[in-house]
């Protein structure tokens, strides 16, 4: 068993608080108020996001390990440019949720993890795909992220709202029935007996 102490500030009263970790599912409360302070989760591993300047789209990726030290391993394997995290999500079992989003995402993909997509509509993506939220997201990208899909929900809300209001009216025919005033269709009968080759007798008497 691992054990971590953290120190924190208590959003409610500033104090400092001290914190011992050692179960894989662990809460702490402030000395001084009784506000919570953290509330910890174990989880397998992570599915990334990583960006480089020098290198196309995004890497998308999965760790069991720590996902920054993961970011500053592969920075040094002879690619130019740093890879920075953009955003995490929990997996309990992170080889398969890698094969899902890489399987969702394959239309872009230009590379073995690298995949043609801005980093805000590959983080919007994989949320879906995956179903969770987030356990780290860049600061710079949060913003976006969320005005993302704040319009993504208003979209819905508009597609729902048309669907519902902007359904066909019923034309007095069709509650009765076909439109008196126009023929009837012929029948599928009638159809296969035009289009069926006429006999020898049958053309010399039409």
């Amino acid at each position: 068993m691992q054990v971590y102490q953290i120190t924190t500030t208590c959003a409610n009263c500033r104090s400092e608080n001290r914190v011992i970790i050692a179960d894989e599912n662990a809460s702490a409360s402030c000395q001084a108020c009784g506000s919570q302070l953290l509330k910890a989760k174990r989880f397998a591993g992570v599915i990334y996001v990583m960006s480089n300047p020098k290198v196309q789209g995004v890497k998308v990726g999965m760790t069991s390990r720590n996902v920054f030290a993961r970011a500053k391993q592969i920075s040094g394997t002879g690619v130019p440019g740093d890879f920075s995290v953009l955003a995490a999500f929990p997996s309990n079992n992170p080889n398969k949720d890698e094969r899902k989003v890489h399987e969702k995402l394959s239309r872009k993909r230009i590379g073995k993890e690298h995949f043609d997509l801005d980093p805000v509509t590959a983080i919007v993506r994989i949320r879906t795909i995956l179903s969770k939220e987030w356990v780290f997201l860049d600061r710079k990208h949060e913003r976006p992220v969320l005005e993302r899909l704040t319009e993504q929900k208003e979209n819905a809300q508009r597609r729902f709202a048309g669907g519902q209001s902007g359904a066909p009216q019923m034309d007095m025919f069709d509650a009765v029935g076909p439109n008196p005033c126009q023929p009837e269709a012929p029948s599928a009968q009638e159809n296969a007996a035009e289009l069926r080759p006429k006999s020898f007798l049958a053309n010399l008497f039409s």
